[in-house]
Parts: structure tokens; sequence; C-alpha cells
């Protein structure tokens, strides 16, 4: 069986959708060959996922049309005289025009979405997020025979997180933040909460301490990391591999939407969080409502104070505290991974 995925990471797009379908991609390797396009963008994560042990063919970035990332990928799945087994497309650039023209190198197309936004023409799509009517989102997307996944219980989560679930104990106090903004954190939302940890500290000196975590691509990694060397009790990772064992030790973590709302869940991790990108929107606010997240709103309207405060809030209000985690516990179990690798098995 051979699998290939089409997926970029950038300084603008951040790193997300590589990651995932890098966990996608650890759960396939011991029943299929799996290998990635990607493109070279600025950001991009080529040389990682060489090192994580996947072939890539890259993608030239001189045009960023579709007909000529379809005619790229096409040239290069013509180099197998059998068709692929499936190709996954993980990327907001790409719509039913690229599927369409692409698929006849690949028995079978998977898309990974959350948008809702474009039409597909493929024959399994994965949103792994949290909606109100999640299969209305798509019902005039996608074929009538498209197979829809749809929710948490799909969420591409590192096994790590499904194991850790099993022994991890929340603490009854507030003592130790996890801030993390992924990849490339484009808004600054890390030396936002640096800000917002240094005003905690002034009130309450050695109360707290903090782990911040700054990506491959993030542009501001030197700057997080001199901030971090002026507090106490403040701690720079830089791309932690082992976010489970991370979010088992924290008390309160600070970040955006995204995959990573699913790995707080699972560990039942209360979460505050900043909205970055357009395409956290629409799950933040439903996280917001089902009371799995603390939203504070959009990266342009959070300063430091609302940040600070709404720490205070959670040091406070242990019944706040103690509800998110056991509800988010409940809604994410972790196996979301071991379960798409068995739909693609099918095939």
């Amino acid at each position: 069986m051979r699998i290939h995925i089409r997926t970029d990471a950038s300084n603008e797009i951040g790193s997300g959708h590589v990651m995932r379908c890098l966990t996608l991609a650890d759960e396939l390797k011991s029943q299929a060959n799996v290998a990635f396009i990607c493109k070279e963008t600025k950001g991009n994560l080529i040389a990682y996922i060489h090192s994580r042990g996947y072939p890539v063919h890259v993608v030239p970035c001189q045009d960023d049309s579709w007909e000529e990332d379809a005619r790229h990928t096409i040239a290069y799945l013509h180099r197998w005289q059998k068709k692929a087994t499936w190709l996954i497309v993980d990327h907001y650039g790409l719509d039913a025009r690229y599927e369409a023209v692409v698929h006849p190198c690949a028995r079978k197309i998977m898309v990974i979405d959350d948008l809702a936004n474009r039409p597909h023409r493929c024959d399994l799509l994965l949103d792994q997020n949290l909606y109100d009517h999640p299969e209305e989102r798509y019902s005039k997307l996608v074929m009538p025979d498209t197979k829809l996944r749809l929710g948490p219980r799909y969420a591409l989560l590192k096994p790590d997180f499904a194991a850790a679930k099993t022994f991890v104990n929340r603490s009854d106090e507030v003592v130790s933040l996890l801030v993390s903004f992924g990849g490339a954190d484009p808004t600054g939302e890390t030396i936002k909460t640096l800000q917002a940890v240094k005003q905690l500290e002034e009130r309450h000196p050695g109360k707290l301490s903090a782990k911040v975590l700054t990506g491959k691509i993030n542009a501001q990694a030197e700057r997080i990391r001199a901030l971090c060397g002026e507090l106490d009790n403040v701690q720079c990772v830089d791309h932690a591999e082992n976010m489970a064992e991370l979010m088992s030790e924290a008390d309160l973590a600070i970040g955006s939407g995204g995959t990573t709302t699913w790995e707080r869940c699972c560990l039942g991790l209360p979460a505050i969080v900043i909205m970055t990108a357009e395409n956290q929107v629409e799950l933040s606010e439903c996280a917001s409502k089902n009371n799995l997240i603390a939203l504070l709103g959009r990266a342009e309207d959070v300063r430091a104070e609302h940040i600070r405060d709404k720490v205070l809030e959670f040091i406070r209000n242990v019944e706040l505290r103690t509800t998110m985690s056991s509800r988010g516990k409940e809604l994410v179990d972790g196996l979301g991974a071991g379960r798409m690798m068995k739909e693609l098995m099918k095939c």
C-alpha cells in the first residue's frame, strides 16, 4: 500500500497541517509506504519531515495556482507504475478542481478540512473539530457517496496522549502554566502572554511557574527566549516533542485554537484561548459554548491585562477548572488517529 500526503507549512499558515499529517503518517507507516508532497515555502518543515523518516517530494514555489500544483503532483505520482492507494490532501488552498485532476493518479482521495468553505471531490473527508450540525456544513460541498468522519472522536493526536490520559491527575491549585501558540505564532501572542506572566509575578511573587514553547518557525523565538530569561520560574522550550508530558504537568494552558484544543481536552487541561487565525474562530466559539475552553477573543482584541485577569479567575475558581477538565476528558479519548488509520486500511 502506498500513501502520499499533500500538505504544507509556512510562516503564514503555521505548522498545524504538517504536524497532524505526521501523526496520521506515524499510525500508517507499519501498514503502508508513506511519503509527503510539500512546497518549499518560507518556514516549511521539509527537513523536519525528513528527520521523522518520511521522503518528501518538493513542489516548486514559483506559481501559487492550483493548476501548477496539480501538474507537479501528477508528474510525481506518475513515477510509479501502479496508482497510489491514497492521496491525502490537507491544504486550505486546494479544492475539488485540484482533487478531480489528480484523482486518476490515486485509487482514492482523502481530504482533511475544517473550513467547509469550498467543494471537494474526495472519497473520505475528515473534520476533527466540534461544530453545531457538522454534517450540514459539508452537505453541499461533497459528493453523495463521500464518507464523512466528523468530530473530536477522530482528532489526530499522538498515541502518548491516550497513554497519558490514564494516569494524569490534576492539582487543586494553579501553580504551573503552559504557554503554546503553535509553530509560528504570527500575531505575537507568546510575547503578550509573557507580559501577563510578568504582571502576575509582580502581584504574586513566586506563586507561579511557566513553560513557554516556541515553534520551529517562530520568527520571534530569540526575543521570546530573552524575555523568558528575565523572569523567575519561566522556562523556554524549543519545539517540544513531549507535548503530552508537558500538558500532564501543567495546571493551566494559554494558547491558540486548532488541533491543540483536542490535545488539552484529552488530558483534561483547562485552557485560556486566543484566536490567532480565522480558521480557529468557529471551532473556538463552539468549544467555548460547550465549556471546553475559556475564550478571550481574537488576537487583535486581547491585551496582556486580559490574560492576567483570566489567569487570576482560574486561580480563584476551582469549579471552573474542574468542570472544564472533566468535560474535555469525556469528549476526547485520544484514539482518533487509530480510527482514521483503520478507515484508510479498508481501501
